[in-house]
C-alpha cells in the first residue's frame, strides 16, 4: 500500500511538471507558445501511446505464471521500437501540419522543421520512461517506478523554467526540454537495467528491428488502442487551433492539460490495477467497487476544483475568465468523469487479455469525435461537448462488453463448498449471501425466519435437541433456532461468510464452522435445516454427495427442512440451478428420507404478495434502498425496521400451484 501511494504521489507530481511550465511560458511569453507546446505535448503523447502501450501492457502482464516473459527483456523491444515510431511520428507532425493560411499564425506553420524535431525527441523520451515505469511495476516495485518517473522529468523542466527565469527564446527552450528528456530517460533506463547494455551490442540493428516490430494481433490490437483516442485528441487541439482565434485555442488547451491532471490517477493505477487483476485469473470484479470509488471521486474533485478556481487559472495563464473560457474548462473536466470509468473498463478488459475489444473501443471513440467536429463544427465549446459525448459512448459499449465478457467467462461451480470465493464477496459486500437488492432482502428474510419457526415448531423437537444449519450463510436461522432453545451447528464453506455470522452475535447454545468434519463430530441431528442451499450446487452428482452427507448425520426420525428454487419460473444464474419439484422429490427420496409435505410458496419479483407490493411502492423504501446501495449511516437499520413490520403481517406467503420457490420437510 505504501509503494502505491508513493506511486501515486510521484507520478502526480510528474504530471504537474508541463501543466506548471505551461503556466510560465503563458504568463511569461505569451498564449501563442504556450498553444503550440500544448499542441507539440498532445502529439508526442500520442506517439508515446503508439510506441509504448502495447508493450507496457505485454510487460504488465509478463511475470506470471500465465506469461512468464521477462519484462526486461520486453523492454529492448520497446525502446526500439519507440525510437522507430518517434522517428517516423516526428516526420509526420513536421510536414502534416495546416496551411499557414488557416492556423492564426501557429508557430507550426512558421517552423515545421523544429516542431517535428521537438516531437520525436520528446516522444522518444517519453516512450522510455514509460517503459521503464512497466517494468518496475510488472515487478511490484511501484514506489521506484514512481520515483524514477518524476526524477526523469523533473531536470528537462528544470532547464526549461531556469531558461524562462533567463529570458531565454521560447523556441529554444523547447528545443531544450525535448534534447533533455530522451538523455535523462536514457540514463534512468541504463541505471536500473545496465546488464543489457551488452546484449545490445551482441545483436544486430536488424535483428532488434525485427523483434521489435508488431508480430501478433495482441500486439496490433493494443497499438490502436490508447494511440488512437490520444491522435483523436491531437487532431481535436490541431483543428481548434486552426479555427479560434488564440484565447480561445489557449483556454482549450488550458482545459485539454487540466484534463490530462484529472485523468492521471486512473491512468496511473492502471500500473497497478492491471497485474493485481492478472494475477486474480478470470474474476476480475474483485475490487473494483473501490477502485471505482477512487476514480470517480478524485475526478469529481478535480471537477469541483475547476468550477470554484476556473476563472482564477484563467487569469494567472493571462486569459480573459469569461464565461466561454471557464464553460470549456468545465465540460472538459466532466470528460475527466466519463474518461475515468472507461479507463477501469479497459483495465479489466486489458486483465483478461481482450485488447481486441479495447482496439475497437478506441476506433468507436475516434469516429463519434471525427463525427461530432464534422456536424458541430471546431469551436473550442463544440469540440469539448464532442468529447464527454465521445467517452459516454466509448462507456456504455465498454460496460455492456465487460458484462458479456464476464457472463460467458464465469464456470459453472461443481458443487456449492466450491463457491467459497463467491459467497464470501457477497458477503463482505452486503453482510449476507441473500438478495443484493437490500429493500428485498430484509422483507424477505423476515417472512422466511416467520415461515420455518413456525414449521420446526410444529415437529415438536424436544428441548436442546441438536440441529443443524446447513449452509447458514450470516447465521440468522442459526440464531432464531439457538432462541427457541435448540442446540445449534451452523456450517458454511466459507471464512468470510462465518466470519459475518459470528459479528452479528453468537449464542451460548449455537456455534460456526466452515470445517466439514465437524458435521458428523457433533451430530447426530433431530433438525437440519438448509435454505437455498442445494440449489447451489449445479451437477447432479455432487447434488447427490451433499444430500448423502447430510442425511448420514441425520438422527433416525429427525427431519430435514429445505426452501429451494424451482425450474418451473425461478430465474436461473451461473450460481443457481433451480429443478423441478419432481426432481427435487428424487433427489431426496433416493437418499431414503420420506416425504411429509411440500407447499409452494410466494416470490418477491415473480409471484409478490399483496403486502410485498405495497410495501415495495412506498417512496420511502425506494428511498433508503438506493441509501443502502450507497452504505448511507442507519439506512440498513431503517429498512429493516420498515421491512420486518410489514412482513410480520403479511399472511400470504402460500400460492396455489406451481411456483418458483417451495418449501419441504423429509423425515429419515
Amino acid at each position: 500500500m505504501q509503494g502505491a501511494l508513493i506511486f501515486v504521489g510521484s507520478t502526480g507530481l510528474a504530471k504537474l511538471l508541463p501543466l506548471l511550465f505551461g503556466l510560465l511560458l503563458a504568463s511569461l511569453v505569451g498564449s501563442h507558445s504556450y498553444v503550440h507546446f500544448v499542441e507539440i505535448l498532445a502529439q508526442a503523447n500520442f506517439l508515446t501511446a503508439l510506441a509504448t502501450v502495447s508493450y507496457t501492457q505485454m510487460i504488465l502482464a509478463s511475470n506470471t505464471p500465465e506469461d512468464p516473459r521477462n519484462p526486461q527483456h520486453l523492454a529492448v523491444s520497446a525502446l526500439v521500437f519507440a525510437a522507430i515510431v518517434s522517428a517516423l511520428g516526428g516526420l509526420w507532425a513536421g510536414h502534416a501540419v495546416p496551411d499557414a493560411t488557416s492556423c492564426n499564425g501557429n508557430w507550426a506553420c512558421r517552423a515545421p522543421a523544429q516542431t517535428g524535431l521537438w516531437v520525436a525527441l520528446y516522444s522518444f523520451g517519453n516512450s522510455v520512461l514509460m517503459v521503464q515505469m512497466s517494468v518496475l511495476n510488472a515487478q511490484l516495485k511501484g514506489a521506484r517506478a514512481g520515483i524514477l518517473l518524476l526524477c526523469g522529468l523533473s531536470l528537462p523542466y528544470a532547464v526549461g523554467a531556469l531558461g524562462l527565469a533567463l529570458n531565454a527564446d521560447a523556441k529554444l527552450l523547447l528545443s531544450a526540454i525535448a534534447a533533455t528528456l530522451p538523455i535523462v530517460a536514457l540514463a534512468v533506463y541504463w541505471s536500473a537495467n545496465h546488464t543489457h547494455l551488452r546484449a545490445l551490442r551482441l545483436r544486430s540493428v536488424r535483428t532488434l528491428v525485427a523483434r521489435s516490430l508488431p508480430r501478433t494481433p495482441e500486439h496490433g490490437y493494443i497499438m490502436l488502442f490508447s494511440a488512437l483516442i490520444l491522435y483523436a485528441h491531437a487532431h481535436a487541439l490541431s483543428a481548434v487551433n486552426a479555427a479560434n482565434d488564440h484565447t480561445a485555442a489557449a483556454a482549450f488547451s488550458l482545459g485539454y492539460q487540466l484534463f490530462a491532471v484529472g485523468l492521471f490517477v486512473p491512468g496511473v493505477l492502471g500500473n497497478l490495477v492491471v497485474p493485481l487483476l492478472g494475477r486474480r485469473g478470470q474474476d476480475t470484479t474483485k475490487g473494483v467497487g473501490p477502485i471505482t470509488a477512487a476514480y470517480l471521486g478524485i475526478s469529481l474533485a478535480s471537477l469541483g476544483l475547476v468550477q470554484v478556481f476556473g476563472p482564477h487559472i484563467l487569469s494567472w495563464y493571462g486569459l480573459e475568465p469569461s464565461k466561454v473560457s471557464h464553460g470549456t474548462l468545465l465540460t472538459l473536466q466532466v470528460a475527466v468523469v466519463f474518461a475515468s470509468l472507461n479507463a477501469l473498463v479497459n483495465q479489466r478488459l486489458a486483465a483478461r487479455r481482450r485488447y481486441g475489444a479495447m482496439a475497437g473501443l478506441s476506433i468507436v471513440y475516434l469516429v463519434t469525435l471525427l463525427l461530432a467536429g464534422y456536424f458541430n463544427g471546431h469551436s473550442a465549446a463544440s469540440v469539448a461537448d464532442a468529447i464527454v459525448a465521445s467517452y459516454l459512448v466509448t462507456l456504455m459499449m465498454g460496460m455492456a462488453i465487460v458484462r458479456r465478457s464476464q457472463a460467458a467467462t464465469t464456470k459453472p461451480s461443481a458443487a456449492h463448498e466450491s463457491d467459497a470465493a463467491y459467497w464470501s464477496t457477497r458477503a463482505r459486500k452486503y453482510g449476507h449471501t441473500g438478495w443484493t437488492n437490500q429493500a428485498i432482502y430484509h422483507y424477505d428474510q423476515t417472512l422466511r425466519l416467520k415461515l420455518v419457526k413456525t414449521t420446526v415448531g410444529q415437529l415438536g423437537l424436544p428441548a436442546n435437541a441438536r440441529c443443524l444449519d446447513y449452509g447458514c450463510g450470516a447465521g440468522d436461522f442459526t440464531r432464531m433456532l439457538s432462541a427457541m432453545g435448540l442446540n445449534v451447528l451452523g456450517y458454511d464453506p466459507s471464512s468470510a461468510v462465518i466470519d459475518v455470522a459470528h459479528g452479528q452475535g453468537v449464542a451460548r447454545n449455537a456455534r460456526f464452522t466452515t470445517r466439514i468434519e465437524d458435521l458428523t463430530a457433533h451430530g447426530p441431528y433431530r433438525l437440519t435445516l438448509a435454505v437455498t442451499v442445494f440449489q447451489h450446487i449445479l451437477d447432479d452428482a455432487s447434488l447427490h454427495s451433499a444430500i448423502e452427507r447430510v442425511v448420514q448425520c441425520m438422527d433416525d426420525g429427525g427431519h430435514l427442512v429445505l426452501i429451494e428454487s424451482c425450474t418451473q419460473a425461478a430465474p436461473q444464474s451461473a450460481h443457481v440451478r433451480g429443478r423441478t419439484v419432481e426432481a427435487w422429490h428424487d433427489a431426496f427420496a433416493s437418499s431414503g428420507l420420506h416425504h411429509c409435505f411440500t407447499k409452494s410458496l410466494y416470490h418477491p419479483t415473480l409471484q409478490p404478495t399483496p403486502s410485498f407490493r405495497a410495501y415495495s411502492a412506498r417512496p420511502l423504501v425506494r428511498a433508503l434502498r438506493v441509501a443502502t446501495h450507497f452504505k448511507l449511516p442507519l439506512a440498513t437499520k431503517w429498512l429493516r425496521k420498515i421491512a420486518s413490520t410489514a412482513a410480520e403481517a403479511d399472511q400470504d406467503l402460500f400460492v396455489e400451484g406451481n411456483s418458483a420457490v417451495i418449501l419441504m420437510v423429509w423425515r429419515k
